[in-house]
């Protein structure tokens, strides 16, 4: 049996996000480098096992497991904060009020996150940032 730690990084896309998985040593955000480009992560363990079919033919299974929270990078702004920013916000306002928490995240990026029950979320200034994956800039 092997376990392999991932990273799956989020970065805003035209309707749905992009995603990026890497082969990452540690969970440990103090030594994580997160891409300039990427507005939220999870991780998550791939374990394989060795397994032999009637054949006698060996296969790798791999299951995916112990997957974290999603980590936000930005500012949580409440239902009532997001309706205070004025009428242009109001279909925000609006959307946010449909999530238990009432609260989003204006990411670092500028992109708007419904704040879920399990995330957890972190100022810029928390992580290190390096290279972008996606938007090359």
């Amino acid at each position: 049996m092997k376990i392999e730690t991932y990273v799956e990084w989020l970065m805003p896309g035209a309707f749905f996000p992009e995603e990026s998985n890497r082969k990452i040593n540690t969970r440990d955000l103090v030594e994580l480098e997160v891409p300039k480009d990427v507005y939220a992560f999870t991780f998550y363990d791939i374990k394989t096992v060795k397994a032999t079919d009637e054949e006698g033919e060996e296969h790798e299974i791999k299951t995916t497991e112990n997957k974290s929270p999603r980590h936000i990078i930005g500012e949580v702004y409440t239902h009532d904060q997001i309706v205070a920013m004025g009428d242009e916000f109001r279909i925000l306002a609006s959307n946010i009020s449909q999530y238990e928490t009432k609260s989003g995240v204006k990411t670092h990026l500028g992109n708007w996150q419904p704040l879920l029950e399990d995330d957890v979320v972190h100022s810029k200034e928390e992580l290190k940032f390096g290279k972008a994956i996606f938007y090359k800039s």
